[in-house]
């Protein structure tokens, strides 16, 4: 509630009963915080040095406010919990009793003996004792089948027990484990756009130069043909008169420039030829005689005879296909090298990707982290200049009642009241104008 005038607060506070009335709070729900309120409200208005009626009227209105403060912050004082009570003193533990060893089992030296609780042993109970029924007349037994049952029991028994020990000797031993090997690091082929280029390039040309030498070769097929001659061993070595255990046969050069016109050696005609040397699967058989030799040698030059045209056809199809092939797996192997160049730059940039966003969470986060400390801060502050705040305002309410609520009116305030009440005026009108 508030007053336009000092002169209004006098009448309310004259025309008031109780301390809840005089001070203008809600009767049900005020608090401790509303009381103050009203309070300091009331002393801007009816402090003598301030108000604007009669001193007398002014001095006692102010005394009643003081006393309804007073008679309040009792009521706040009792409703206050009670403190709580310290908890009881626990109990004082019993000392345990200490562990002897067993008398049977003394404790080895050098070790620590587990040692088992005593427990006091029970004497034994005396077992019931049946009565024996009388021994009756048994018919006599004939003695003559005893040791027959007991070869047959020992015959039973001794092929068991003979046959224990070939099961025990049947069960293997179980493998030891192999050690563990340990893991090869993986490495990749990386080669860079450029390397792949060049590479891609040198095997452009190179297809390229091959299919110039086969047109070259075709064209000239019939003019300088060349012959060479090539040892074919065989299983069984023999003597013959061109070389050492071996067939001959003939093939015809794709290209002039591939010729062994140097190596006489390998000429199909003339004197000069290959020297007869032994090979190794024949170096301890016996020289065959000059009559096998000059049988054999036109039988072995059989083979020799000039091949057809379409043969050397097929070996240079033969030969372009293998090129062909080669051609094709270097390009085969240099897409798989582009594919997996791109597949690492792709997992690099994930990479890159999943680092820089761990980064800027870790720097929100970070921030978050400040933005909480420092409103923490702020609220300790904050919650320490209150404290500091109620503390003083506790200390003028003890100073104020320590004067006594029975102060006769028209006694003047004593000077720290009044010099608190003013200080107190003055805060709130400083804080109403900064507003």
């Amino acid at each position: 509630m508030q007053w336009a005038t000092s002169e209004d607060a006098i009448l309310h506070v004259e025309s008031s009963r109780t301390a809840v009335a005089i001070l203008g709070v809600n009767p049900s729900t005020w608090t401790e915080a509303d009381v103050g309120q009203a309070y300091r409200a009331l002393a801007k208005l009816l402090h003598p040095d301030r108000s604007s009626a009669e001193a007398g009227r002014s001095q006692a209105a102010f005394q009643k406010v003081h006393e309804a403060r007073g008679a309040l912050k009792s009521i706040v004082a009792r409703r206050a919990p009670p403190p709580p009570r310290p908890a009881p003193p626990a109990p004082a533990q019993q000392p345990r009793p200490a562990k002897r060893a067993p008398a049977s089992k003394p404790a080895m030296a050098g070790k620590r003996a587990k040692l088992a609780p005593q427990k006091a042993a029970r004497p034994p109970e005396p077992s019931p004792k049946r009565a024996k029924p009388a021994a009756q007349a048994r018919p006599p037994q004939s003695r003559q089948p005893q040791p027959q049952r007991r070869s047959a029991a020992a015959a039973a028994a001794k092929p068991k027990a003979a046959a224990k020990p070939k099961a025990a000797a049947a069960k293997p031993k179980p493998a030891p484990k192999p050690a563990p090997m340990r893991p090869i690091p993986h490495r990749r082929w990386i080669i860079s756009s450029d390397e792949l280029a060049a590479l891609l390039s040198q095997l452009l040309a190179a297809v390229q130069r091959f299919k110039e030498e086969k047109s070259a070769a075709e064209a000239t097929v019939g003019v300088g043909e060349e012959w060479a001659v090539h040892w074919k061993p065989r299983k069984k070595a023999v003597w013959s008169g061109s070389g050492s255990g071996g067939d001959f046969y003939a093939y015809r050069l794709a290209s002039p420039d591939r010729t062994y016109r140097s190596r006489p050696e390998f000429a199909l005609s003339g004197a000069e030829g290959p020297a007869p040397t032994r090979s190794r699967s024949s170096a301890s058989a016996p020289a065959p005689a000059p009559e096998e030799v000059e049988a054999e040698a036109p039988a072995e030059a059989a083979p020799a005879a000039q091949p057809s045209p379409q043969q050397a056809e097929a070996e240079a199809e033969a030969a372009e296909a293998e090129a062909t092939e080669v051609a094709e797996a270097a390009a085969e192997a240099a897409a798989e090298a582009v594919e997996e160049a791109a597949e690492e730059a792709a997992e690099e940039e994930a990479e890159e990707a999943a680092e820089e966003e761990e980064a800027e969470e870790e720097a929100e986060e970070e921030a978050e982290e400040e933005a909480v400390e420092e409103a923490v801060e702020e609220a300790a502050n904050d919650e320490t200049g209150e404290v500091f705040k109620k503390k003083e305002q506790a200390a003028a309410e003890e100073e104020a009642e320590a004067e006594g609520p029975g102060t006769p009116p028209g006694t003047p305030l004593p000077p720290e009241a009044e010099a608190e009440a003013e200080a107190e005026a003055e805060a709130e009108a400083e804080a109403a104008e900064g507003a």
